[in-house]
């Protein structure tokens, strides 16, 4: 299956992906903040004070006004769209992310290696509720998330070969207390994508690398992708089934999958199987020594387009750094799903 950019931007953006439905900006190399339009034509919104720093967990727009909130040294602060600090908080924070609402700030931070403090702020900079947890995993890499249409958010812990946990977070403010709650017990599952009707999600099993379906918020396994089978007897690695983190649902039917080669395919919910290749016109993949000459023998493909994510209602690609020619390209997402289902899903 062949998608075709609606619009390349050529250059080097950040973009920040949300499971809800939020206002699309790119972030520019000076911090300059542009909104997507309808048209797919950027509009110059302003910027974001130079501290901010330019990584997906640290850095979150507000929902629905014109501000951020993001990691700074030393800290983590708001801003407006003029370049002016709001407010600012010290301390050794790990991420930050708005809720739905963008009423409350959530932020994670390590107390050494194996305690973590979950925090929630106001819109205006104050403390509401902080929770002190346990980092099993032991220095565990911390990335915040949303869950979709949902006050509540997640949180992934990542350390490499020791595992992955996701834990639901819950800020209940009657009491202003932070309960927590893991996701995917006895698992190494990572950040999941809802599907639409938010009653259930897809998930990577990072330890047997098999994709899951469970049902939402019950949380019960309701499908399983079986393991693939290898060609010849001696059942020889294929680093083309070996799947990637990214993950997109279009609907309750079929999402978007990747392989660690950054290649893209469908992915059929009910029979839990990877579909056909999706290859991006002006976008395929080439030998993986034309991006890594170091790699001379290197000839299987490697796709330059390093992630595909969901902003409210685009999918957003971005080319890897190991492009010469960076790029963001736009896609609408019921476009992609139109063509999936012309190709029979």
């Amino acid at each position: 299956m062949k998608i075709d950019p609606l619009k390349i931007l050529w250059g080097d953006y950040h973009i920040v992906p949300r499971n809800n439905i939020c206002v699309p900006y790119l972030l520019d190399q000076q911090n300059r903040v542009y909104r997507v339009e309808g048209d797919f034509t950027l509009c110059e919104k302003g910027r974001v004070n130079e501290a901010a720093i330019r990584k997906m967990a640290a850095f979150s727009f507000h929902p629905t006004e014109e501000m951020a909130v993001f990691l700074i040294e030393g800290g983590f602060a708001a801003g407006d769209f003029s370049g002016n600090i709001l407010w600012d908080q010290p301390g050794a924070f790990d991420t930050v992310l708005f809720s739905e609402s963008g009423e409350e700030i959530w932020t994670a931070k390590h107390l050494g290696k194996d305690r973590i403090d979950i925090q929630a702020f106001s819109l205006g900079g104050g403390l509401i509720a902080g929770k002190e947890i346990a980092d099993e995993l032991y220095d565990s890499h911390l990335w915040l998330f949303d869950i979709l249409h949902s006050e509540d958010a997640g949180i992934q812990l990542a350390a490499g070969q020791d595992g992955v946990k996701v834990l639901q977070l819950r800020l209940d403010r009657s009491s202003n207390a932070i309960t927590e709650k893991e996701m995917f017990p006895g698992t190494s599952c990572v950040e999941p994508a809802w599907f639409p009707d938010r009653k259930q999600l897809l998930t990577l099993e990072n330890d047997e690398r098999l994709f899951c379906r469970y049902s939402w918020p019950e949380l019960s396994l309701a499908g399983k992708q079986a393991a693939p089978e290898y060609e010849g007897d001696d059942e020889e690695f294929d680093e083309g089934l070996e799947p990637g983190f990214s993950v997109i649902a279009l609907d309750e039917e079929t999402a978007i999958i990747q392989n660690c080669r950054y290649q893209y395919y469908l992915f059929d919910i009910g029979t839990m199987t990877r579909g056909e290749e999706i290859r991006i016109t002006g976008f395929e993949p080439l030998p993986t020594n034309v991006f890594y000459p170091s790699l001379a023998d290197d000839t299987a493909p490697y796709s330059p387009v390093m992630t595909l994510a969901q902003i409210g209602g685009l999918i957003v690609g971005q080319t890897g750094e190991y492009v010469k020619d960076q790029a963001v390209l736009l896609f609408r997402r019921q476009e992609i799903l139109a063509g999936a289902m012309g190709v029979g899903r």
